[in-house]
């Protein structure tokens, strides 16, 4: 796509001033015009609008705004896209604080990478102006601890649909996904999709290109210059739209996260669900319900890689891959933030618009208070760290593996699984201690209260061991491999009643109220455990992620109880052994895997929040979520 020629900005069409300021004009921005004709603000509420922004005239407003509030607003260019336009980026603090400017926390948030996806930046725009005019003076007071930064990333997917722009050459004059590099088509299609351009560890899928467009080095390269100059990106966002079932679908990050990484985004990611809940009226969601012709949720929370199809009963398929813009700014080699991957707002092609004058007001400013509120609540967690304890009933041992190691073949360093235990050790106050699978038969289950055996590393009377540490009263957590020593711990199961199985992304049945204590926290639309491209695995065809189950009508013929499904077999549940307890997690922690295309390397666990209580809840431990003020 080549360059656009811009027009002369086209004049006011018409203007009502008759109770509150209407304005009804083809260029919605008051750079250069009386505010009051824009509802006393440079950006009018869409509803006062006649067209959706234009790229050309946001950056005047932005303009406008910056010389209104030079000391509180500052709009840099960053890079130069594709076709040669400005990568635009925004930051907001209180310039009176006397906390210095590096030592404010960092809100970074992407808004509308593809150019089709109009929503995050109409209410981006927006909600800046919401903070300089003191619209939301709980947020602003917080300006003066944090700094607000957003960036438009993709300018010429943009104004491939813009009213103020000559479709030129290969341009149809709608919005376009990708940037110019490229030829543009109808809808979708058109120039490379940036967000297939983030570089992160963990299986790369063949149509991603990873750091080859210049927008994303752009933003790489801001982003490195932060963290090199000692800045804390505390939270982050990468607001899209291309959901047809929710006002707003909001997805943590997908990577290896220790407990504290992973209840942190929770607790964001919990933040967000609410406060979109709360912004929305009920004309709103009736709108958006009309669209559709069947009621929707305003927000749904799920991982990365649970983002695709999701039923009435919570259960649902993933129908897309991880290692999205927003993975990247999550993982401890990319932004290191408490990241909520995507935000996907509600959109349909033909709906909200395909280009600036086909777009719709009350869809617009439906986008418009979502972004505000989704803004609102990143400001809200940037001044919290939600630290976790965990209080384990007694001693736990998890047992260790040397033979448990794979070479990341980028980084050339070892990874493994058991890594996850290790890193969940500092929570626990000690009481989770490593045991050495060549100690159990020589005392070393002793003073414990419970086991932890995630690989088949047991020998024969190890799990002899074990299974009279178990009948003792002890409890026995089983995942993955070590399922298969369950019939040398449970009387009554062979061999054939343990299956291995193979998918590219396991989908597990977990239903809230079903399961019991072992789902207690679980989200309410949750189906996976854990991420499997983070640590190799494709998330669709070829390479198959193992993942290990018990018939459940054996299972429960012995007592057994099962809190979920994979295959219709059971993946999560427990059965009395003796005086004690044995556990099984199917899928959990599989082993690291190498064989695909891992352009950055891979990680060594890639445990969801929905994994981490699940094992927590196995233990038998209580998990507490605390929020610390951070100033």
């Amino acid at each position: 796509m080549r360059r656009l020629r811009p027009l002369l900005a086209t004049a006011v069409l018409a203007l009502t001033v008759t109770g509150a300021p209407v304005s009804v004009q083809a260029t919605p921005v008051c750079s250069d015009l009386p505010k009051v004709l824009c509802g006393d603000r440079v950006f009018p509420e869409p509803m006062l609008s006649g067209t959706a922004l234009t790229y050309a005239e946001t950056l005047e407003g932005l303009e406008a705004l910056e010389e209104e509030f030079p000391d509180w607003l500052q709009v840099t260019t960053i890079g130069t896209s594709f076709d040669g336009s400005a990568v635009t980026m925004t930051e907001i603090t209180d310039p009176e604080s006397t906390i210095p400017l590096v030592d404010r926390k960092v809100v970074l948030v992407s808004q509308s990478i593809h150019g089709n996806e109009p929503g995050g930046r109409e209410g981006g725009v927006r909600y800046l102006e919401d903070l300089l005019r003191d619209v939301d003076p709980e947020r602003k007071a917080l300006l003066d601890r944090v700094r607000l930064v957003q960036v438009m990333l993709n300018p010429d997917g943009w104004e491939a649909g813009d009213h103020d722009a000559v479709p030129d050459g290969d341009s149809v004059g709608l919005w376009a996904r990708g940037n110019g590099n490229g030829a543009i088509g109808v809808g979708d299609v058109g120039g490379v999709d940036l967000n297939r351009d983030a570089p992160w560890k963990g299986w790369v899928p063949g149509n991603y290109t990873i750091e080859r467009e210049p927008e994303m080095q752009a933003l790489l390269d801001e982003v490195t210059r932060r963290i090199d100059a000692g800045e804390d990106l505390q939270a982050s966002a990468d607001i899209h739209g291309e959901v047809s079932d929710a006002a707003a679908w909001i997805m943590l990050s997908a990577g290896q996260f220790d407990l504290q990484g992973s209840m942190q985004q929770r607790a964001h990611g919990d933040a967000v669900e609410a406060a979109v809940d709360t912004a929305l009226s009920e004309d709103q969601l009736v709108t958006l319900s009309q669209e559709l012709g069947s009621t929707l949720s305003p927000g749904i929370l799920t991982a990365s890689s649970e983002f695709g199809t999701v039923r009435a009963d919570g259960h649902g398929s993933p129908a897309s891959g991880t290692g999205f813009l927003g993975d990247w700014l999550a993982q401890a080699d990319g932004g290191d933030t408490a990241s909520i991957s995507t935000i996907e707002l509600f959109n349909l092609d033909a709906t909200p618009g395909v280009n600036s004058v086909t777009f719709r007001r009350e869809i617009f400013q439906i986008y418009r208070d979502t972004v505000a509120a989704i803004l609102g609540a990143l400001l809200d967690q940037a001044v919290v760290d939600h630290t976790p304890t965990v209080d384990l009933p007694g001693t736990v041992g998890y047992v260790t593996d040397a033979t448990a190691v794979v070479e990341d073949p980028v980084a050339e360093e070892p990874r493994s699984q058991l890594e996850f235990f290790a890193d969940l050790v500092p929570h626990t106050d000690g009481d989770l201690v490593a045991v050495d699978p060549a100690d159990i038969t020589t005392g070393a289950l002793e003073g414990l209260d419970g086991l932890v055996v995630a690989t088949g590393v047991l020998d024969t009377a190890a799990v002899a061991a074990v299974r009279d540490f178990a009948r003792a009263g002890g409890n026995v957590v089983l995942t993955d491999a070590a399922l298969e020593d369950l019939p040398g711990l449970v009387d009554g199961l062979a061999g054939v009643d343990v299956a291995r199985s193979g998918a590219p992304v396991h989908t597990v049945d977990l239903r809230p109220g079903r399961g019991g204590e072992l789902l207690e926290g679980v989200r309410e639309i949750a189906f996976m455990l854990v991420e499997p491209a983070t640590i190799g695995y494709q998330a669709s065809g070829g390479s198959q992620t193992p993942a290990y189950t018990v018939r459940r009508s054996a299972w429960e013929a012995l007592g057994g109880s099962t809190a979920a499904l994979i295959g219709g077999n059971t993946a999560v549940g427990s059965v009395g052994v003796g005086a004690g307890e044995v556990t099984v997690i199917g899928h959990l922690l599989p082993p690291p895997f190498t064989g695909n295309r891992v352009d950055f390397g891979i990680e060594s666990y890639g445990v969801l929040d929905t994994g981490y209580h699940v094992l927590l809840n196995a233990l038998d431990a209580a998990l507490t979520v605390t929020p610390v003020e951070l100033y």
